[in-house]
Order: C-alpha cells, then sequence, then structure tokens
C-alpha cells in the first residue's frame, strides 16, 4: 500500500488541514504526519485510531514514533476534518486533565472551592465577553 504525505507539521497547524482536503484525488491514501516534540504514548494513538474509525474515516490506523505520531488514512468524504476534529478533542482533554492535576497540587485544599468558582466565573465572563463582541459584530 502507498500512501501520499499529506502534510507535515506540528499541533499548531492541524487547523490548516482543510486546505490539503482537495489536494489528493478522493479514494487515494493520505498520511499525515505530526511533530509533537514531546513523545506520544501508545494508549494516545490507540484512542485516536479508535475514534477516527468510529467516525468512518476508512482505513485509519495511527502509529507513534516519538515524537511523531503518524496518521494513515484513505481519503473518504471530510477524513482531514475529522481527523483534525479528533486530534483537537484529544488535545484539549490533555490540557484539562493536566489543568486539574496541577490546580489540585498547587491551590491548598482549603482554598480550592474559592479558587475553582472564581476561575468559572473568569472563564464564563471571557466566554460570554467573545459572544457579545460576536454579535456585535
Amino acid at each position: 500500500m502507498n500512501y501520499e504525505l499529506v502534510t507535515s507539521g506540528g499541533l499548531g497547524d492541524v487547523m490548516r488541514l482543510k486546505d490539503y482536503e482537495f489536494a489528493f484525488e478522493e479514494d487515494q491514501r493520505g498520511l499525515l504526519s505530526l511533530d509533537l516534540r514531546t513523545s506520544v504514548p501508545s494508549s494516545i494513538a490507540k484512542e485516536l485510531e479508535s475514534q477516527l474509525r468510529q467516525k468512518g474515516v476508512s482505513e485509519a490506523r495511527v502509529t507513534t514514533g516519538s515524537p511523531k505520531l503518524n496518521i494513515y488514512f484513505k481519503k473518504g468524504s471530510p477524513a482531514l476534518a475529522l481527523i483534525a476534529a479528533a486530534i483537537l478533542a484529544l488535545a484539549v482533554l490533555a490540557v484539562l486533565i493536566i489543568g486539574w492535576n496541577l490546580f489540585k497540587q498547587v491551590v491548598p485544599t482549603a482554598l480550592q472551592p474559592a479558587t475553582g468558582t472564581f476561575a468559572l466565573l473568569v472563564i464564563l465572563l471571557f466566554v460570554a465577553s467573545l459572544g457579545l463582541k460576536n454579535i456585535k459584530g
């Protein structure tokens, strides 16, 4: 099986995947190579592969060779968009888990409820201000 390298880059380049959607033909096999600057656990690679298969990316296969993450796939409908969504979802989940563990270790137990409530209010105000900004134009 021959794969055509679609693109390679880092996690910040994932949002530009839609630019490559028409770079190769339907039913052609593609390879997406991400240099993540840190080793990727095999459990994350397996989870990503599982999510891609569940979302309908045909012939999805994810391999890791630290720090590279290689995603093999066969172009179907919106394969690259599904791959980008799955990668970003796992990245957000990893940030939340690391942030939560850091929060529990740094903030004293007695102050965690007050600090957590304050942080949630700040996040909600930020999201609300972004929403208002988009509504106004």
